[in-house]
């Protein structure tokens, strides 16, 4: 069975390498045939791919996708003996340099919110391309649906700089035998390359080495995209045959505003016919470039046609995973049935997201079951190195850190594809059958996807079948407050407004901040609360028969409404022997109680 896997695995990392490749082969017509051809494709794709693999080998996140893409991308027919025998040596050096596997799924999950965020900022109203007039483009998509592409392993390092997070680069050397991995791999990739240039009679001029590799790559991720573009064009006859070239080339004219260029580039890459993978997902990361380019170069009918075809690639060279494309997709769809009122198109937008938002709920629930249970902390090997152990356990502490101000998880990934959904269900009027498979979808049983509960009441088609929203209730001492989490989200801001008896103005506190997150029972949420509390209110003279007003926006990112609460106070010192009690009431610090002769408060929630 191992064997067998393998094999399989071999065979896809072939197929993904030669890819990248065949996008060329319109660039020398005539020189080469068929079979040539696609030799010489997935040679250079599989070149390139071994020195990013050597050039990333600290990266366990890229071994990880490259790994997963030669293994379930590969299109088998394009894979014969000796490129087996390479992938297979290839997978094994990928398999050698990963890291240790308990920091990736946070990463990933930490990136993709930041990803939905940035279109969200993008995109404020999910609908806002059905008007052709709105300031809303296929552009302003790109910036973060592209160039924050999940394949880039550049864009996780960045970020976790950005989110200080140095755990989760610790360790991440090679030691002595990764380095010898190093040295078999690129004396396996030369013998490689001499051997495919032998048995296909392939001009060697055509074949990329380790060292124009290494130029195209540094080329590639240089910031100068005029400078880019200068490199790219001048050694187009040695990069010409790579397929990747013509993509990186398209990439590099979007940026420097040169739309026709970008779109003659891609359409050479078209032209190239090869097949080497099963999802060409390089040539779908670049065709949102492709559509934004299209809208400033054709017609309006030329725009509408092209973008639905690229639309339509998009999907097909793409997985369930890869929401971000799909959601551009969807979003072309959207746009298109503005200037053409054709349902057709706005149908196929909500297919593509009810299918985004049928893979992303189980990311939800999955977070749901986390945050609803204790802790689950990685255990350390005995075996460990000392390194090793402190990555565990520095792991472990910040996940234990984390959750003592944590607030109920929410996919963002899932949420935009909900609002997207439930905009075009709107708009096109779907049926009530519709909504109830949708319903179910998001709420099998009729239980809540979100355990925000101001949240989850949006993603309803039927409301009738909605869970009633519990009252939401509150716990104020004047210097502390405790909120409900079911309620709250990480952005919740407080304000409260104290008119005191004899004050001819109010005075405002809005300096609450959250102390820390308790858990009643484990896994009922309705027993989680928040705990907040407020130097100003440390400060403040709390006066009898004075009026308190709260304001709470739990959930400010997507509800304009607050929650309301009103108190009064009263005094604890009726009697002269109530002065003697000094234990009664609220003082702001532990040596107010010692000043017997200061009254001192009680909150009465009247309202």
């Amino acid at each position: 069975m191992n064997r067998l896997l393998k094999k399989i695995i071999n065979v896809a990392l072939i197929i993904m390498l030669v890819t990248s490749i065949m996008g060329a082969a319109s660039a020398e017509p005539a020189i080469l045939t068929d079979v040539q051809r696609n030799a010489i494709a997935m040679l250079n794709y599989m070149t390139v791919l071994t020195q990013e693999t050597n050039a990333a080998k600290n990266s366990r996140i890229f071994m990880e996708q490259a790994y997963s893409s030669l293994v379930n991308n590969t299109y088998p027919n394009a894979v014969d003996s000796r490129t087996l025998s390479q992938i297979t040596g290839l997978l094994d050096t990928m398999e050698k340099y990963r890291m240790v596997n308990v920091k990736r799924d946070r990463l990933q999950y930490i990136y993709e919110q930041n990803q939905a965020q940035a279109i969200r900022a993008a995109v404020p109203n999910p609908m806002g391309l059905l008007s052709s007039s709105h300031s809303l483009t296929p552009a302003r998509l790109v910036a973060s649906i592209v160039y924050m592409a999940v394949d880039s392993y550049t864009s996780y390092i960045a970020y976790t700089a950005e989110a200080d997070m140095q755990y989760l680069k610790d360790g991440w050397a090679l030691d002595d035998e990764e380095a010898a991995v190093l040295h078999e791999s690129r004396k396996g990739a030369f013998s490689y390359m001499v051997k495919m240039v032998n048995d296909y009679g392939l001009p060697g001029e055509f074949s990329l080495t380790e060292e124009t590799v290494s130029e195209l790559v540094k080329w590639k991720n240089n910031d100068n995209v005029v400078a880019r573009i200068r490199f790219l064009e001048s050694n187009q006859k040695i990069y010409q045959s790579y397929g990747g070239y013509w993509l990186i080339l398209a990439d590099a004219y979007y940026n420097n505003g040169e739309f026709l260029n970008c779109l003659n580039a891609i359409t050479t890459y078209e032209s190239m016919g090869a097949r080497l993978f099963r999802w060409d997902y390089e040539y779908a990361r670049v065709l949102p470039l492709a559509i934004a380019s299209a809208e400033q170069v054709y017609s309006e009918d030329e725009y509408v046609d092209q973008a639905a075809k690229w639309a339509d690639a998009i999907v097909e060279n793409t997985q369930n995973k890869d929401w971000a494309l799909r959601y551009f997709a969807a979003q072309t769809y959207v746009g298109i049935y503005g200037k053409t009122q054709n349902r057709t198109h706005l149908q196929k937008a909500y297919d593509i997201v009810l299918d985004n938002v049928n893979y992303l709920v189980d990311e939800q629930r999955s977070l749901n079951a986390t945050f609803l249970a204790a802790v689950k902390e990685t255990p350390v090997p005995k075996e460990a190195t000392k390194n090793k152990k402190d990555q565990i356990n520095n792991y472990n502490k910040l996940l234990k850190e984390t959750r003592k101000t944590e607030f109920a998880p929410v996919s963002e990934p899932l949420r935009l594809n909900c609002d997207l959904l439930f905009g075009i269900a709107t708009e096109l009027e779907i049926p009530d059958d519709d909504k109830a498979g949708d319903d179910e979808i998001l709420h099998p049983d009729g239980e809540r996807l979100f355990l925000n509960e101001s949240l989850d009441d949006l993603y309803w088609f039927d409301i009738s079948n909605k869970p009633q929203t519990k009252t939401t209730d509150i716990e104020f001492g004047g210097t502390s407050m405790v909120l409900p989490v079911r309620t709250l989200s990480q952005n919740a801001t407080i304000t409260v407004e104290v008119q005191e008896k004899d004050a001819e103005e109010s005075v405002i506190i809005s300096d609450w901040k959250l102390d820390r997150v308790e858990h009643g029972t484990e896994g009922d949420i309705s027993t989680y609360v928040a705990i907040y509390t407020s130097e100003e209110a440390k400060n403040h003279a709390w006066g009898v028969e004075s009026t308190i007003t709260i304001a709470v926006m739990g959930n400010p990112d997507f509800s304009e409404e607050p929650f309301t609460f009103e108190y009064t106070t009263e005094g604890t010192k009726r009697e002269w022997y109530d002065y003697l009690k000094v234990w009664e009431g609220h003082k702001n610090n532990w040596y107010d109680y010692l000043k017997v002769w200061d009254n001192s408060v009680n909150f009465i929630r009247v309202k």
